[in-house]
C-alpha cells in the first residue's frame, strides 16, 4: 500500500509541472489551413511595360483593413500556364493599413497544348531565350503603375510566421480549361496565419492575347529560329547596320514578312521616310540555307529622357506567317545588343560628349 501511495505522490508532482510548464509555454499558433483572404484584403494581376521582356507580371494586393497583412509564398495558377507562376524573390512582405504592394512574379511557358497526332507528346514550350522571336505584346494595352501601388520591397517580418505552400506538379498537354487565374498566398494577419486560395481580378487582361501569341512562336519555331545579330554602329546622320538571322530548322514552313519600327529606333535612309514595317519577304522551307537581312538603323527620336528611360526601344515586331497562321512575334536584342544599340543612339543624336 505504501509503494502504491508513493507512486500516486510522485505522478502527482509530475502533472503538477506539466501544468506549470505547459502555463509558461507560448500559445500554439493556428495550423494552416486553405481559407480565402480576409475581408478587406483585395488582390489582381497586372503586367507592367517593364515586365514584359522579362516575361514577369504583379500581384496586386490591397490592404483596406485596420490591421497589417504579411505576405510569404505567392503562387499564381492559370489553366493557359504550363506550371505555375511564382515570386521571383522568396520573402516577407509586410502590408499596412491601406497600402498596396506588387509583388512580381515569373510567368511560366504557355500550355499551348500542340501535340504529335502520331505520339500524343506535347510540343515543347518556347524558352524565352534573348535575341529570339517570341510573341509580340506591344499592341495590347499595359498596365502603368498604381500611384497607390509599391514595389515589393521585403520586410523584417518572422519568416516562420506564415507557411510556404507545396509545390504543384507542372501540366502537360490537353487543351487548357476556361481562364481561370488563382493566387495561393501564405499570410498572417492579426492572430491567423494561413494559407488562402483567391480569384485574381485582371484590370487591363494581357493573359490570353500572351497565350495566343505565344502558341504562334511555337508554330514559328518549328520551321525557323529568327534572332538579332551582329550590329555596326554608324557616324551621325548615317544608318548602322543590324542583322537579322534565319535558321530553317527543317520541320516546317514559315515566312518572315516584316519588322516593326520601335519607339526609338526606325529603318532608313536618313531623312525619310521611315516605314513603319520594314519589308523582309523571307520565305522558309525544310530545306532552306541560312540566311541574314541587313536592317538600316536610324533613330526614330533623339529625346534624351527617350534613352535614359528606354525599356522597349530594342523590342522590335516581326510579322510572321507560321503553318498558315499569321500574327505579330517580338523580337528582343540581348542585354549586350541593347547596350551597343542605346550607346550608338546617344552617340548619333549628340547626347554624350
Amino acid at each position: 500500500m505504501r509503494r502504491v501511495a508513493g507512486v500516486s505522490a510522485v505522478a502527482a508532482v509530475l502533472t503538477a509541472v506539466a501544468v506549470l510548464v505547459a502555463g509558461c509555454a507560448e500559445p500554439p499558433r493556428p495550423q494552416p489551413s486553405a481559407t480565402a483572404l480576409p475581408g478587406g484584403i483585395t488582390a489582381s494581376i497586372v503586367q507592367l511595360r517593364s515586365d514584359v521582356a522579362e516575361r514577369q507580371a504583379q500581384v496586386r494586393i490591397h490592404n483596406t483593413d485596420d490591421e497589417p497583412l504579411v505576405v510569404g509564398t505567392v503562387r499564381v495558377d492559370d489553366p493557359r500556364f504550363l506550371g505555375h507562376a511564382v515570386r521571383t524573390i522568396r520573402r516577407q512582405t509586410e502590408i499596412q493599413p491601406g497600402a498596396t504592394v506588387d509583388i512580381r512574379v515569373q510567368l511560366p511557358p504557355m500550355n499551348c497544348a500542340a501535340e504529335d497526332t502520331s505520339t500524343g507528346a506535347p510540343t515543347p514550350a518556347p524558352t524565352g531565350t534573348a535575341g529570339a522571336a517570341t510573341p509580340e505584346p506591344t499592341a495590347e494595352p499595359q498596365a502603368t503603375a498604381d500611384p497607390g501601388a509599391t514595389p515589393d520591397t521585403g520586410s523584417s517580418a518572422d519568416p516562420s510566421a506564415v507557411p510556404e505552400l507545396t509545390p504543384v506538379p507542372s501540366r502537360t498537354g490537353g487543351p487548357p480549361d476556361p481562364a481561370s487565374t488563382r493566387a495561393t498566398v501564405g499570410y498572417r494577419f492579426g492572430a491567423s496565419i494561413a494559407i488562402a486560395v483567391a480569384e485574381l481580378s485582371e484590370p487591363i487582361p494581357f493573359l490570353s492575347a500572351m497565350y495566343e501569341r505565344e502558341c504562334l512562336g511555337e508554330r514559328l519555331s518549328d520551321a525557323a529560329t529568327v534572332t538579332l545579330g551582329a550590329f555596326t554602329p554608324s557616324a551621325p546622320g548615317e544608318p548602322a547596320d543590324l542583322e537579322l538571322n534565319v535558321d530553317a530548322t527543317s520541320r516546317g514552313e514559315a515566312s518572315i514578312v516584316g519588322i516593326h519600327q520601335t519607339n526609338l529606333l526606325s529603318f532608313g535612309p536618313v531623312g525619310g521616310p521611315y516605314p513603319a514595317v520594314y519589308p523582309i519577304g523571307v520565305a522558309v522551307a525544310e530545306d532552306s540555307a541560312p540566311q541574314t537581312v541587313h536592317l538600316p538603323l536610324v533613330p526614330a527620336r533623339c529625346d534624351a529622357h527617350v534613352v535614359a528611360e528606354d525599356k522597349r526601344g530594342t523590342v522590335f515586331g516581326l510579322d510572321v506567317d507560321a503553318e498558315g497562321t499569321a500574327g505579330t512575334m517580338q523580337l528582343a536584342a540581348t542585354p549586350e545588343q541593347r547596350g551597343e544599340i542605346l550607346s550608338w543612339v546617344s552617340s548619333w543624336c549628340g547626347l554624350t560628349p
